[in-house]
C-alpha cells in the first residue's frame, strides 16, 4: 500500500500527552478521504506509561484500518535522533533532522522551505493549533541565537543580497548585536545607525571583533528623519507606548520595499 502522508512522533516520558495527542489525530478530517496516511511513534526510552498507552491506540487505529507503527529504543537519544529513528523506519533513503547541544528551530527552517517552493500563506480565524506548554519542554533548548542566525541567513539571502546599501534603525544593543551578525560583504554595505536617542545621535560606534582583536566597522548615527533608505529596522513593536510606530509612520515609507523589520 502507497501511504500518501505519514504522521511522526517522537515520544519520551510522554504519559500525560499521548491520549490527547492521539485523539486530536484520531479527529483530523483527512481521515474522510481517499488519502492514505500512517502513524509512526519512536519510543525514545520511555520508563513510564507510555508503552502501554500507545499499544491501546495501536488497536483503535487498526480498528479503523490505519497503520500505526511503534518503533524506539532502550535508552532515550535525543528529540533529533528520536525523528530520524522514526522516520528512517518507513524511508529508506531520508536526511534526518540535525540535533545539536542548543537544539534547532525545525519549524522555523520547515517554513522558510515552504516559502522558497512556492507555499502560500493564508489567515484562517480559528485555532488550528494547541501548544502544550511543560517546563521539559524541547523547545527551551533552541537558543534565540540559533534562531537570529538564520533568520540574519534568510535576511541577507532575500533581501540584503538586493541592496548596494542600507541604514540600521537602532543603534542600542538589538542594532549593533544584527551588524555583528553580517557577513563580511553585508557589513559593508551598512551606512549607519539612525535612533531617537540624543545621546547617541552624532556620535560614531565602533564595533570591535574580540577574535580579530580590532574594529571592523565605524558607524555614524543620524536621527531616524535622515536615514538613508532603505532600512532594516531592529526595534520591537508596541514597547515604546506607539513612539516607535509613530515615528516610522511620520516617514510614510512602504514595508518590503523602504524597510523591514527584523527581532
Amino acid at each position: 500500500m502507497t501511504i500518501d502522508i505519514s504522521i511522526i512522533i517522537p515520544v519520551h516520558n510522554g504519559e500525560k500527552w499521548i491520549n490527547s495527542c492521539m485523539k486530536s489525530i484520531a479527529n483530523q478530517t483527512i481521515f474522510w478521504t481517499l488519502t492514505k496516511v500512517e502513524i509512526v511513534v519512536f519510543n525514545d526510552g520511555s520508563n513510564d506509561n507510555t508503552e502501554e498507552l500507545l499499544q491501546r491506540w495501536v488497536q483503535y487505529f487498526k480498528g479503523r484500518e490505519i497503520n500505526f507503527l511503534i518503533t524506539g529504543s532502550k535508552d532515550p537519544k535525543g528529540v533529533g535522533a528520536a525523528k530520524n529513528g522514526a522516520v528512517r523506519s518507513v524511508y529508506d533513503n531520508v536526511g534526518g533532522f540535525v540535533e545539536t547541544g542548543h537544539g534547532t528551530p525545525e519549524d522555523l527552517i520547515f517554513f522558510y522551505a515552504h516559502i522558497d517552493r512556492g507555499g502560500e500563506l493564508h489567515r484562517v480565524d480559528k485555532e488550528l493549533v494547541n501548544y502544550t506548554y511543560h517546563k521539559c519542554s524541547t523547545t527551551f533548548s533552541i537558543s534565540r541565537k540559533a534562531i537570529q542566525l538564520i533568520q540574519v541567513h534568510r535576511l541577507e539571502k532575500i533581501v540584503l543580497s538586493q541592496w548596494k546599501q542600507f541604514t540600521v534603525w537602532n543603534a542600542g544593543k538589538s542594532g549593533r548585536k544584527f551588524v555583528r551578525s553580517l557577513t563580511p560583504n553585508s557589513q559593508k554595505k551598512v551606512v549607519g545607525f539612525c535612533d531617537v536617542d540624543k545621546k547617541k545621535i552624532g556620535s560614531v560606534i565602533e564595533l570591535y571583533c574580540p577574535k580579530q582583536r580590532k574594529v571592523i566597522i565605524k558607524l555614524p548615527v543620524v536621527h531616524f528623519t535622515e536615514a538613508k533608505l532603505p532600512i532594516i529596522i531592529c526595534m520591537k513593536l508596541d514597547l515604546t507606548n506607539g513612539e516607535f510606530e509613530r515615528n516610522l509612520q511620520s516617514l510614510n515609507l512602504i514595508e518590503g520595499k523602504d524597510y523591514y523589520l527584523f527581532g
